[in-house]
């Protein structure tokens, strides 16, 4: 169990770190039209979906919030 929880600290700390290098790594084009900060939000959320099992929480006033600022 130990082991695990290590592994959730290690992938939220890498998780954070990436999220706060996004928008330095836009500026860097990558393949075609993709650039690096948009690869490694994409990345990063494929990881998270493995992870959670497709499992996510959502906090529907801020969901609610979102879409009308957002539409």
């Amino acid at each position: 169990m130990e082991e695990s929880s290590k592994q959730l600290r290690i992938f939220e700390f890498l998780k954070y770190t990436a999220l706060a290098l996004i928008p330095i790594l836009n500026i860097y084009k990558g393949i075609l039209i993709i650039n690096i900060g948009f690869a490694v939000l994409m990345v990063l959320a494929i990881f998270e979906i493995f992870i959670n099992r497709g499992k996510f929480d959502y906090n529907r006033e801020f969901l609610i919030v979102m879409s009308v600022i957002i539409g």
